[in-house]
């Protein structure tokens, strides 16, 4: 039995009208394309299944911490490799390999911390070198929380408790 999906339904509109608000109805997003729920819902799943689309809570990056780091990594091959297991971490917010460096940005409660998840993401890579220059994001800025981050024997975590990667509110 095969479903039919309409395929008039425009990707990118979908895509915009749940960047704008993330909590919108499916009803209302159908609504604004001109289509049902059931094609909607239909068409998203398959955007999900190609890994082209997925919705995730978004938190403010203050609740990670205050500690900025902008981290290059200079190593021996596998730098791609590298990238991926930064990338996992609900602490990396961007990795990017530029020939035989990988490039972060890290958020963190101290120093301590960014010296540790460096430790800990670069566990498993023959480091030639790094560097760490330390700033701030602005506290508004919305970032993504991770999934499945293979992080259940991460330093940050044995250092500082269960919840160490992800963000926790503040009294």
């Amino acid at each position: 039995m095969s479903t039919l999906i309409d395929e008039s339904i425009d990707d990118a509109m979908i895509i915009s009208i749940l960047a704008e608000n993330g909590k919108t109805s499916l009803r209302k997003v159908s609504a604004k394309v001109g289509t049902s729920y059931s094609s909607l819902r239909l068409k998203m799943r398959r955007l999900e299944d190609k890994g082209l689309m997925l919705l995730k809570p978004l938190v403010q990056a203050s609740l990670y911490g205050s500690v900025a780091a902008f981290i290059e990594v200079e190593v021996e091959g596998f730098q791609e490799e590298l990238a991926k297991r930064m990338h996992k971490c609900n602490r990396v917010l961007a990795t990017i390999v530029v020939n035989n460096k990988v490039y972060a940005i890290a958020l963190a409660r101290s120093v301590d911390q960014i010296h540790l998840l460096l430790d800990e993401l670069t566990s498993t890579a023959k480091v030639k070198s790094y560097t760490v220059k330390y700033g701030s994001i602005p506290g508004e800025a919305m970032v993504p929380i991770k999934s499945g981050g293979g992080c259940k024997n991460c330093m940050l975590r044995k250092a500082y408790g269960e919840m160490a990667c992800m963000p926790t509110l503040r009294k």
